[in-house]
């Protein structure tokens, strides 16, 4: 026979704390999530399909080595982390890096250059989107007018401009 405990609901995080116990057994504790507008119903279900996993953890239990630490306490480096820098996402990406000294581990971000395919292959997705978005001023049954049809135009010349890809001048949508 296993035995559960609840241990703490949280509603707002949809999760709830679960102790199962088992005669000979060590406790074993699992976060069980469940729906929003659960009933009791749903959540004592819940609990009993998950106690599959406290019998497999004693199985586990049962057949694992013993461990033995010369100390049960320790320090844990300092830990720093450099916000990402601001950067233009069409044309760089960023790498996370680590470095670590005696009692810091430091995580920072290097923006990096796209290859030129990339960055084209970004500023052709932007385009294509920004041109989805005028799509509707397009349709037969509306008239567009000249300011809408020459940004379109001016979009789809993005790729004849003389910097793409390295930089580009996006048109400036009219208000239509």
């Amino acid at each position: 026979m296993i035995n559960y405990t609840i241990l703490k609901i949280v509603p707002s995080e949809r999760i709830l704390s679960v102790k199962y116990e088992k005669d000979g057994k060590p406790e074993y504790y699992l976060q069980i999530s469940f729906e929003d507008g659960a009933t009791e119903s749903d959540i004592i279900s819940a609990i009993q399909a998950n106690s599959v996993c406290a019998v497999e953890f004693w199985n586990r239990y049962e057949s694992a080595s013993d461990i033995t630490m010369s100390s049960m306490t320790g320090t844990v480096k300092t830990i720093v982390e450099n916000p990402m820098p601001e950067h233009d996402a069409l044309l760089n990406r960023v790498e996370r890096t680590v470095s670590e000294t005696s009692d810091t581990i430091t995580y920072s971000w290097n923006v990096v250059p796209l290859s030129a395919t990339d960055k084209g292959q970004r500023i052709k997705a932007k385009r294509d989107s920004l041109l989805y978005g005028t799509d509707e001023f397009a349709l037969q049954d509306r008239g567009m007018s000249t300011e809408m049809q020459a940004y379109r135009q001016a979009l789809r010349d993005i790729t004849e401009q003389e910097t793409y890809p390295e930089s580009v001048t996006w048109p400036i949508a009219p208000i239509d």
